[in-house]
């Protein structure tokens, strides 16, 4: 029930009497609650696609490296081998056009094999997991800048991060989707990229130097890329901020609790 009440004072200011009213409210906090029962549901479907999507990826990265990437290198190697034995009759002439083919299978072996360390890399980098993320951050910035022209800064902590791997993971994709978003919207000639910690939460900060984005475009539910990079920290207790900046530029922050898990989220669900 929805009880209001209204005090009507008399021409010398005193009170006079109260005009007030009760509702049923009923149906309409049945329908909130659906509502937020709803926005629960999505949340969760959300995490959980995320969740399996890097299981995925790092599934198909790890088969391409390991098998495609030793069968191409194999092939690599026998066509070296052939090169090498058919060099040596380099004097008859018929052996030179079978050479030539040799060459230029070796040389889409090797193009092969560049694609493949590409692929797998875009699928799920492996410095993420071997030489952790400030290095992982620094070489996607390398690729970005080479790709994009659009010069990186660097301020990354010294420390050697002991972070959660779903922590892990969630900064490494916020920070692909910030520079995706720089690359096809900003219109930029420089990003400025901090990553620092301290004994409760890590921060990472990108800003560009671009055009800025409209406020009403951080809000906007076509903004999938935006979306995604605020649930992903939600779903470990942090938040994204997107906000422009003066007097031209971006700032996208991450913020999240040094500790970061996703065990608080599933337990409130």
């Amino acid at each position: 029930m929805l009880d209001r009440g209204y005090i009507i004072h008399n021409a010398n200011g005193k009170p006079a009497r109260v005009v007030g009213g009760i509702s049923d409210i009923s149906e309409r906090r049945q329908a909130e609650e659906a509502l937020e029962n709803s926005r629960r549901q999505l949340r969760a479907l959300t995490a959980r696609l995320q969740s399996g999507r890097e299981e995925e990826r790092a599934n198909v990265a790890r088969e391409i490296h390991d098998e495609l990437g030793q069968v191409l290198t194999a092939i690599k190697m026998n066509l070296d081998w052939l090169e090498r034995r058919l060099g040596e009759s380099e004097d008859n002439l018929a052996v030179n056009p079978l050479l030539e083919r040799v060459v230029e299978s070796a040389e889409m072996a090797d193009a092969a094999i560049v694609n493949v360390q590409r692929i797998a890399t875009e699928l799920r980098p492996g410095v993420l997991d071997n030489l952790g993320l400030a290095e992982a951050l620094r070489q996607e910035a390398g690729r970005f800048q080479q790709r994009s022209g659009v010069a990186c800064e660097l301020q990354l902590t010294s420390e050697q991060l002991d972070l959660p791997g779903p922590m892990t993971t969630a900064v490494f994709r916020v920070f692909q989707e910030a520079l995706t978003n720089v690359g096809r919207h900003a219109k930029a000639t420089l990003v400025r990229i901090l990553l620092e910690a301290d004994v409760e939460q890590l921060m990472l900060q990108v800003e560009d130097d671009g055009q800025g984005i409209r406020l009403e475009a951080t809000t906007e539910y076509r903004s999938l890329g935006l979306l995604g990079m605020r649930e992903r920290a939600l779903v470990l207790g942090g938040e994204v901020t997107i906000s422009p900046i003066s007097p031209q530029g971006t700032r996208v922050c991450l913020r999240l609790p040094r500790t970061a898990t996703d065990t608080k989220f599933w337990a409130d669900l």
